[in-house]
């Protein structure tokens, strides 16, 4: 009889262990990712609106419904799954710029939430000389550039089809 009482509890345990393990948000869905993202200082009820991936890491652009923006850099995990390794959080209107460092290159990351664009241009000026790049956005505001620049200024601006200039 004392070992069915002390059976019990053990079985319980396990079960609510096993269904916490397996309720954490692993970030291998866009859904999940959208759980993980419940956890940023800002924001909430996050929507994944774009997405793209730089080597092996995942990058999500998100909006929240309290008016927030997020670009988000996922790592992949031992376990096989994302986990968040850098953020910035805005401002809906606000164009999104992140530096991160993937696998030991540096990235330059851009992207606008809920606006058509057809062109995004990264500036970059390193003390006197310009450099502008252009990337097609008809499909994806994401755009990201490898960087080996020392030391710069980056401006970024999208452009619509009407022309109309967001910076």
């Amino acid at each position: 009889m004392k070992k069915r009482y002390i059976l019990l509890p053990v079985l319980l345990l396990a079960v609510v262990f096993c269904w916490t393990g397996l309720r954490t948000p692993d970030g291998k869905t866009r859904e999940s990712r959208e759980e993980l993202l419940e956890e940023l200082p800002k924001g909430t009820q996050w929507t994944i609106e774009d997405e793209t991936t730089i080597e092996d890491y995942i990058i999500s652009g998100a909006y929240s419904t309290d008016g927030h923006t997020a670009l988000v850099v996922f790592a992949p995990t031992s376990s096989g799954g994302w986990k968040q390794q850098t953020r910035v959080i805005r401002e809906d209107t606000d164009i999104l710029i992140q530096q991160a460092v993937i696998n030991g290159k540096y990235y330059d990351i851009a992207w606008i939430s809920g606006v058509s664009t057809v062109t995004g241009e990264m500036r970059y000026d390193t003390g006197g000389a310009e450099e502008v790049l252009e990337f097609d956005t008809a499909q994806s505001n994401m755009i990201f550039h490898q960087t080996d620049f020392k030391s710069y200024t980056l401006s970024v601006r999208y452009l619509d089809k009407d022309g109309t200039i967001y910076e």
